[in-house]
């Protein structure tokens, strides 16, 4: 279930083994699971939001005014009720 890993490297020499080491670990499921898919996807929601803006002050007032008037349509028709 936690998925451990293992890693023995054999060293021989004349066919006698000089050496030996072992390493084994346990991921940490919160990062593998959970933070990392979020981080991915607020990283991708970032480059989108980088894309949307423009650095225009003209711009990001339409569109405010657009998104204004939209929503007092919205509700003027009942749609947000």
């Amino acid at each position: 279930m936690l998925r451990p890993t293992r890693e023995i490297v054999v060293r021989n020499e004349g066919g006698v083994i000089v050496s030996a080491s072992y390493r084994g670990g346990v991921p940490h499921l919160f990062d593998t699971m959970l933070a990392r898919p979020i981080q991915k996807a607020l990283a991708g929601a970032e480059l989108m939001a980088q894309r949307v803006q423009s650095g225009s002050l003209r711009s990001y007032v339409a569109t405010l005014i657009a998104l204004v008037g939209l929503a007092l349509i919205l509700a003027r028709s009942g749609a947000l009720s």
